[in-house]
């Protein structure tokens, strides 16, 4: 990379644990949790994967038959851009679901430490099955700083709003996901189209994006792609402070529910470190 601009700081990453759920009848419904408890769930996973000791209180540990699961979600962008990088650890097996524009469904396994790629124009969904005693946690990072004016959004029925708490939100999205993939091609077609649409109507009322994306070019955001050296960065930037403050639900540093269920942002830390 030529630039001497840090790839990071246009971009949005984190790290997060997938919403807890469980399989009945086929379907996801959720396990009944507390905010809290995600926030150490998501410290203590966190701090093993960097290797730090967070003074935090333990977690709720993992029943074996649960699920960790993001909310379906799909992305619109300027250009076929951001595309957003995507790494899944402490599972012993993972699933990526796709659906497409051209009503097109697909399941595709994801290793530990593999990165997979979201593009504009794709719904998608991830389970996973965790390593015993461990939470599933992703790693993400996306290119550019588009995705705060609101183009990446959870999946619905049409016509639905997506649910604030944590176990309708997890329920109703994934029914929502299930219900077209059931319905075949031409109502994924249909649907997805529509989706896309009204993320793409925000994108239009909105001034400076294309401002945002510059700067991603200039940084080489774009160019990086899913490198090694990226992620390292990201995780060289998680400190005991930065797990306290995940752990107690600083403001800016944790939030839950999200599309990955808790989500601790980490980009404002390029900038400001804490």
């Amino acid at each position: 990379m030529s630039s001497s601009i840090n790839p990071l700081r246009p971009r949005l990453f984190g790290y997060a644990t997938l919403f807890r759920a469980r399989l009945e009848s086929d379907r996801f419904e959720p396990v009944a949790v507390e905010a809290e408890d995600e926030a150490r769930g998501l410290a203590h996973g966190l701090a093993e994967y960097v290797g730090l000791n967070a003074d935090t209180p333990p977690a709720s540990a993992i029943d074996p038959q649960e699920w960790g699961v993001s909310v379906p979600f799909g992305r619109c962008g300027l250009d076929d851009r951001p595309h957003e990088h995507v790494r899944v650890l402490g599972t012993d097996e993972a699933w990526c679901d796709r659906l497409d524009l051209d009503g097109a469904i697909t399941t595709t396994p994801i290793s530990e430490g593999e990165c997979v790629t979201f593009r504009p124009g794709f719904v998608q969904r991830i389970r996973a099955r965790p390593k015993q005693g461990r939470r599933v946690l992703v790693a993400f990072q996306t290119e550019d700083h588009t995705p705060l004016s609101g183009h990446a959004a959870a999946w619905a029925a049409p016509g639905a709003e997506v649910p604030d708490e944590a176990g309708e939100r997890v329920r109703q999205t994934h029914s929502a996901f299930d219900d077209v993939v059931a319905a075949g091609q031409e109502q994924i077609r249909v649907q997805v189209a529509q989706f896309m649409e009204a993320m793409q109507r925000r994108l239009d009322q909105t001034e400076g994006l294309a401002g945002l994306q510059q700067e991603a070019r200039r940084a080489g955001s774009y160019d990086a792609g899913p490198d090694d050296d990226l992620f390292d960065a990201q995780r060289d930037l998680v400190t005991l402070g930065v797990l306290a403050g995940i752990g107690t639900m600083r403001q800016g540093r944790f939030r839950f529910p999200g599309m990955f269920g808790a989500v601790a942002p980490l980009f404002d830390l390029v900038a400001n470190p804490s």
